[in-house]
């Protein structure tokens, strides 16, 4: 899709800021040897370059060195010409023959704007995730006069608040991202005059560096927006549908229809299955295998649950389970292959159980025993012993990439599942003047990881699972797709206003960030409310909750399941486009939820609803966004298969009925522009 044409005030606002930004006023900040850098950084002496693609992107460099101690800190600011969006990184090296005095408080992003007295900013943001029905919720609040507010995160990029968020400032404003796999906080203060601060970075930086040392900022973006609250969100997702989204084998990357497995499920069950999919025509693209497949030689419950699991107590023995798959799992794989799907495989690679081969071979490299399992998990009940695997230690990366390439390639794998938790190790262990360092190397380290996966295997999908959505952020939508973006969906009894909500609060930001609701099979409202980008299903859900049967049973009903694959597989293409909201974001069972995704440049879109369980509302009239007002719309309820024509201004004016008798139920309307 094109990106929106900039508007002259757009134009005239990004290009003075961007001039301010490479002269007086750089983006960031920090403090040196106590003193803050808008001090003396314009003493400094100072390097420019800019060097522009084919495209016009341009990167501008500019390197800023202070001649006594040998410090040199670099922007790399990239500019586009199509959008009023920058996006740039602080690099800090060490060129002198002595530590450095203290680095600290660096502020990746340092910005104000002005604000008008009479004016009162809002800001709009989402939660993170915490397991909950509201994960990802929209959320908004304004920004009084001497107020400040702060977001941040704790344990992942995405816990508590997502690393996105829009300041609105009367008819215009900007937005904000950050690419941090860490722990991040920005605080937005706003003065007596009405100026308004934006600032963030990590949580927390004080340190010295060593010669020779060099260490990187969070990632920033920041968009400046005129003309409506739906313009600017749809203005970053077309930037990052652009620029952001990852590129498997230099292709345009295709949210995969995903059928999940439990890994201690044996081969011949595997295969099976593979035959079940294949036979039936279920038009799957990706056969997901999940935890339980590594260990030593051992029998496993094969159709698991919370009472008989066994996979936590074999973290980091990554090596397949003989006893479960005899020859590997490459007789999977190439069942699948000849099915017509990719093979996904389950890691948590930066944990591991405390008696496991890595842990004992490397004791250098744990950074954190816990005890995980409060009542014990599992078989016999046992608590689970862990460790981290500090992400720090250059070694440590090197080796995990090694021996993760060399088995995925020896059995056959697509695409690399990434669970667990955000590697940053134990950064409060840090010395007094190295605070930070080991986040920093943490993160450095893991991009690291991710990106020699990609190179040694071109074509290659990463699935950012993280522990259900902890890791999401401008880096990371860059090199991944998340398959299953809440824990929340683990439980039994999960809601599937989790999924709706969630597709909601993130399609404001971040494209393409996959949903998970639990395999119910014929429950068209469940399995539509987990569409985003991928959508994971299952002939059996993979850890034998709910009412799902263990393995397809021959009453199984194949013909709507094949309907509902065939139905995203139509509307997969519009999860690129324009969002549009309907409907407020609430996670009440009394509420609908709708809304609506176009793309301009196919001429089409959906339009899908849902009423809620307890809603006592049989209808709802929506108005439409994105339309030619002057266009002719083709339609189609894919529920009572009735097709009909309007005009692009009775949809965008008077606008679309939609009914529904029952509750909970869903309605999916395509619509397509005439000529």
């Amino acid at each position: 899709m094109e990106t929106f044409l900039m508007t002259p005030r757009e134009k005239d606002i990004a290009g003075r800021w961007m001039g301010e930004a490479l002269g007086r006023l750089p983006p960031f900040s920090f403090r040196y040897d106590g003193q803050a850098s808008s001090r003396f950084l314009a003493d400094w002496r100072t390097s420019r370059k800019s060097v522009a693609d084919d495209d016009g992107t341009t990167l501008h460099t500019v390197e800023y060195e202070d001649g006594e101690t040998g410090l040199i800190c670099t922007l790399e600011l990239t500019e586009y010409p199509s959008a009023p969006a920058f996006e740039w990184v602080v690099r800090f090296r060490n060129a002198g023959r002595g530590d450095t005095p203290i680095v600290e408080d660096i502020q990746a992003l340092d910005v104000v704007r002005d604000c008008p007295r009479d004016v009162c900013p809002r800001l709009h943001y989402s939660l993170g995730t915490h397991g909950g029905i509201d994960d990802f919720a929209l959320q908004s609040q304004e920004i009084r006069r001497s107020g400040q507010m702060r977001l941040a995160s704790t344990g992942g990029s995405s816990v508590q608040y997502l690393p996105f968020f829009n300041v609105e400032i009367g008819d215009g404003g900007l937005i904000v991202a950050l690419g941090w796999t860490g722990n991040w906080a920005c605080t937005l203060a706003r003065a007596k005059s009405g100026e308004l601060a934006v600032r963030g970075g990590m949580a927390k930086t004080h340190l010295r560096l060593r010669p020779g040392e060099t260490i990187r900022t969070p990632r920033v973006l920041l968009l400046f927006w005129q003309g409506g609250l739906v313009r600017a969100h749809n203005m970053l997702r077309r930037h990052l549908v652009a620029h952001h989204l990852p590129r498997p084998g230099g292709r345009e990357v295709q949210p995969p229809i995903c059928n999940a497995t439990w890994g201690g499920m044996k081969t011949d069950n595997h295969i099976r299955t593979i035959r079940f999919i294949k036979d039936n025509a279920l038009d799957f693209d990706c056969y997901w295998i999940d935890a339980g497949w590594y260990g030593p030689d051992h029998q496993t419950e094969e159709f698991q649950n919370f009472h008989t699991e066994d996979w936590a107590y074999h973290i980091g023995h990554w090596r397949v389970n003989r006893m479960v798959h005899p020859e590997g799992l490459r007789p999977i794989a190439e069942a699948a292959h000849a099915a017509g799907m990719k093979l996904l495989l389950w890691f948590s690679p930066y944990t591991a159980e405390a008696s496991s081969p890595l842990v004992k071979e490397h004791p250098e490299w744990v950074s954190r025993p816990w005890v995980w399992g409060k009542n014990g998990i599992g078989l016999n009940r046992r608590q689970v012993n862990l460790c981290g695997i500090n992400m720090a230690v250059a070694d440590a990366r090197r080796f995990l990439t090694d021996y993760i390439c060399d088995l995925i390639a020896e059995h056959g794998v697509d695409y690399f599942r990434d669970d667990g938790g955000t590697p940053i190790g134990r950064p409060e262990q840090d010395p007094p003047d190295r605070q930070g360092m080991t986040e920093i190397r943490s993160v450095e380290n893991f991009y690291a990881f991710w990106d020699e996966l990609l190179q040694r295997h071109p074509g290659m999908l990463i699935d950012n699972c993280g522990g259900g959505g902890t890791r999401i952020d401008l880096e990371t939508i860059g090199r991944s797709l998340v398959l299953w973006r809440s824990d929340y969906n683990c439980r039994p009894d999960a809601d599937p206003i989790d999924s709706q909500v969630g597709t909601y609060g993130l399609s404001h930001w971040a494209p393409l960030v996959g949903g998970a609701a639990p395999a119910r099979p014929g429950d068209t409202y469940n399995f539509r409310s987990s569409w985003s980008g991928g959508v994971p299903f299952s002939l059996f859900h993979p850890c034998g909750f709910g009412d799902a049967p263990t393995r397809p049973a021959d009453n199984y009903p194949v013909d709507w399941h094949r309907r509902m694959i065939a139905e995203y597989r139509r509307a997969r293409d519009y999860y690129k486009g324009d969002f549009y909201p309907l409907t407020s974001c609430s996670a009440s069972s009394r509420d609908w939820l709708a809304y609506q995704m176009d793309r301009p440049d196919l001429g089409g879109g959906i339009v899908l609803a849902f009423r809620r369980k307890d809603s006592p509302f049989v209808s709802a009239v929506f108005r439409l966004g994105g339309l030619d007002p002057r266009g002719v719309y083709d339609l189609e309820d894919t529920d009572s298969d009735r097709k009909w024509t309007a005009e692009g201004s009775q949809l965008t004016e008077t606008g679309l009925s939609v009914a529904m008798e029952r509750a909970p139920d869903s309605r999916l309307v395509f619509y397509s522009r005439r000529g």
